[in-house]
């Protein structure tokens, strides 16, 4: 609910079929299997998450306004550096969250787009 006012309504949607697909999947298969979009951060190439952020320069391409984020993870004496593209998308005059390009380079990490990623 938090997230809703600042994403577009193209992001909300599949985000919000995504949460009945997998409330569907539990109905179905109780605690026997691991339902989908149950584990890890969604908004970042790491599944662990995120500790760390920082936005870099926003660029205006055509219709999006592109973000470069400064990302870190610390886990005991281990540090995860990466960037992620954050693209907002104008929407009614306001720039929304529209998607995230994963740009983690790690075996596990998510590739492509939140949208992508997303189901239909």
């Amino acid at each position: 609910r938090t997230l809703k006012n600042f994403i577009s309504d193209e992001l909300q949607s599949k985000l919000e079929y995504a949460k009945k697909e997998q409330s569907e999947f539990i109905q179905k298969n109780g605690n026997s299997l691991k339902p989908p979009w149950i584990d890890g951060n969604l908004f970042a190439s790491l599944h662990e998450g995120i500790h760390k952020f920082e936005f870099g320069k926003p660029v205006i391409n055509g219709e999006m306004l592109v973000i470069p984020v400064y990302l870190e993870h610390y886990r005991e004496n281990d540090r995860v550096e990466w960037i992620d593209i954050l693209v907002l998308k104008k929407q009614e005059g306001v720039w929304m969250v529209h998607d995230i390009k994963y740009c983690g380079t790690w075996v596990f990490s998510y590739s492509g787009t939140l949208l992508s990623n997303l189901p239909n």
